[in-house]
């Protein structure tokens, strides 16, 4: 039962224990008693006394008596008729207006009430930048000032905390960043220290040495360009432009451009009652494409590689599982870091855009992998986005 239903009762009864005792006295206490001049045995008592009288005074006085009794009857059943009539009408004035005003004040009580559960739902969503207007009842004054104060801490809590967390995770990629530049930048001094000594002893080896320290310094540069894209493409990822698409075609679409490759076979098992969903096609086959070719990765030679998709509980679940060789229970808690990873030309940044898409499709990624048994990744879309 709802708090306005509960005072709605509540003052319907106290307005009855009011109303009901009140009529009640007022009929057991009226101006005439109606039970007197129905008594029959009162007029006869009059009509005795008039007989009886021992003088011509008393008789007199019977006779007006017994008078004023029939007249008082004649009129008496009308008068307690009307008497009833204006009992109940009183009662029902009494009742509506008091329900009247147990509507406006229960309205007053519970509007203030409503808003704050409103609120409270928005907080939970993450709004934090709300306001509540003050009323006319102090009491609830208080309550409302106390509920800005708190959505006004944790709003400029919640500020502080997304200020730290960029600079927390900008401090981060970069020293990442700086990590992943040193390792190209070793063999690049070396190969230069090493053409500097050549030419400076005249070697005769000089022109070998030139073509070989200039194809590691190439390749290095090539790596720094690689490198600078990755973090380029990262940095300036575009949101999402949802469509209604088939996960099944653009899984199906993802596996087709591994197909080709040597000693690859791929087990597709797809749930045809997955329905269409809202989602952006070509980010959704970026990310399962990262994936795939993680997979593709895990080892050398007849790597069997199986996709499957199935519709569970108002979501969609995309399975990728391979026989390679594993991953560790240490490099799994760092799989989703920046820069982080086990390939000698990986940039780190593969499984971090992956997450990134799914995560902005309301979506989640899980890794579960077995050293030398193979690796699962599971992702799961709504279907209602």
């Amino acid at each position: 039962m709802t708090i306005r239903s509960r005072l709605i009762l509540a003052f319907g009864i106290i307005l009855l224990l009011a109303v009901v005792p009140t009529t009640m006295f007022t009929l057991r206490v009226a101006p005439f008693n109606i039970r007197l001049v129905e008594n029959k045995n009162f007029e006869h008592s009059l009509e005795n006394a008039i007989t009886n009288a021992k003088n011509q005074e008393e008789k007199i006085i019977a006779m007006d008596a017994l008078r004023e009794y029939r007249q008082i009857a004649a009129v008496g059943g009308t008068i307690k008729q009307e008497f009833i009539r204006f009992s109940i009408i009183l009662t029902c004035i009494l009742f509506f207006g008091a329900m009247i005003i147990i509507f406006l004040s229960v309205g007053r009580i519970t509007k203030p009430l409503k808003e704050l559960t409103i609120a409270t739902h928005k907080i939970a969503s993450g709004k934090t930048s709300i306001h509540l207007k003050e009323g006319n009842s102090k009491e609830f004054n208080v309550l409302i000032n106390a509920f800005n104060h708190m959505t006004f801490a944790l709003h400029d809590t919640q500020n502080k905390l997304r200020i730290a967390e960029r600079h927390t995770a900008w401090r981060e990629m970069a020293r990442m960043l700086a990590h992943e530049i040193k390792n190209p930048l070793t063999p690049i001094q070396l190969s230069t220290q090493r053409l500097r000594e050549k030419y400076l002893q005249k070697s005769q080896d000089l022109p070998d040495v030139i073509d070989k320290t200039t194809k590691v310094i190439s390749q290095e540069v090539d790596n720094f360009i690689h490198l600078v894209d990755k973090f380029s493409e990262f940095a300036h990822f575009p949101p999402p432009s949802p469509e209604l698409v088939s996960i099944n075609s653009i899984v199906h679409n993802s596996v087709a451009l591994y197909a080709n490759l040597p000693d690859v076979k791929f087990e597709e098992s797809y749930d045809e009652s997955i329905p269409s969903i809202m989602a952006d096609p070509s980010q959704i086959k970026q990310a399962l494409s990262n994936i795939i070719k993680n997979a593709t990765e895990s080892k050398d030679g007849n790597r069997i590689i199986q996709v499957t998709t199935k519709a569970r509980h108002q979501e969609i679940e995309i399975l990728i599982t391979d026989n390679g060789k594993g991953i560790s229970q240490e490099d799994l808690e760092r799989l989703f870091h920046p820069y982080f990873t086990t390939k000698e030309q990986g940039s780190g940044l593969g499984l971090v855009i992956t997450e990134r898409i799914i995560t902005e499709h309301s979506g989640k990624i899980d890794v579960s992998s077995k050293e030398g048994k193979g690796t699962t990744v599971s992702i799961k879309l709504p279907i209602k986005n």
